[in-house]
């Protein structure tokens, strides 16, 4: 058997506990941004430069209050053992890198230190690692951690509407699972704007589109289907338990996507056809 090299092992070994324990020490502790010509961490750096300044503050009045009111230290806890937390954990903390490196290029008495570009290579191999990535979306001056996914992905690039597109999104996002009202919101947003190219898809994938809008119309998303007397009440969908139904809903977001995709190729399709006729 090959020896392995030590950055092989690297690559082997996982440890939520050192990750976790790496990404605080490069966020809290260790300096990681030049101001003014001295040094300070991202946190103190975003608690003093840039907070007052974003966008998503809410109603926090400083770093410390936005940070307790999302039980930061509990977050950051549960992430040395669980998975999801770890994905959380992270989130929270890009969010903060993405402000601090917005604030530092407006600026020339500002500078990243080696430790900053080093947090985010980190967080990067940390996602890429659980097969997630993180989306920056720079008008609404967020970042969303979410699930890789080529349907989403290639949805999303093809998407001319940018609210269209971060609600495609903000579905695949692991703090909508077990959100049914949200997903059903979304899906509405996304039926709605399919409707009026439903010949087209007809014509492209008429399976495809029958199987959509009928769930659209029976999965008390377009209609109450679940409240007994009214004329759409649909006995199957009113007895689901709230975890069937939302994977009902996800099995339609892939759908919607796909249909997205297959709209998208009917263009592509005339050109080949062009081609071959050529031939």
């Amino acid at each position: 058997m090959a020896r392995k090299n030590i950055f092989e092992k690297l690559a082997e070994h996982w440890d939520l506990n050192r990750e976790v324990s790496r990404i605080y020490e490069l966020v809290h502790i260790k300096d990681s941004i030049g101001v003014r010509k001295t040094r300070c961490t991202l946190e103190d750096f975003v608690r003093d430069d840039c907070f007052s300044k974003w966008k998503n503050k809410k109603r926090c009045i400083d770093l410390d209050d936005f940070l307790e009111t999302l039980t930061y230290d509990d977050i950051r806890y549960q992430a040395y053992e669980d998975v999801e937390a770890f994905l959380e954990f992270i989130e929270i903390v890009y969010n903060l890198h993405q402000l601090a490196f917005v604030e530092i290029n407006q600026y020339d008495d500002c500078t990243c230190l080696d430790e900053f570009v080093i947090l985010k290579s980190i967080m990067d191999e940390c996602l890429e690692h659980f097969n997630h990535m993180a989306y920056i979306d720079e008008e609404k001056e967020q970042v969303l951690i979410v699930e890789k996914d080529a349907a989403v992905t290639a949805a999303i690039e093809i998407e001319e509407d940018d609210e269209i597109a971060f609600d495609i999104l903000k579905y695949n996002h692991h703090a909508l699972k077990g959100e049914i009202g949200q997903k059903k919101s979304i899906l509405l947003k996304l039926g709605a704007q399919l409707e009026p190219r439903r010949s087209e898809l007809e014509d492209a994938n008429d399976t495809l589109t029958q199987n959509i809008f009928m769930l659209l119309n029976n999965l008390n998303i377009r209609h109450n289907n679940c409240s007994e007397g009214d004329s759409k009440y649909k006995a199957v969908v009113a007895e689901m338990v709230p975890d069937e139904l939302e994977a009902w809903y996800d099995e339609l977001y892939q759908m919607l996507l796909l249909a997205k995709l297959e709209l998208d190729n009917i263009g592509r399709i005339a050109k080949v056809q062009e081609l071959r006729s050529r031939l």
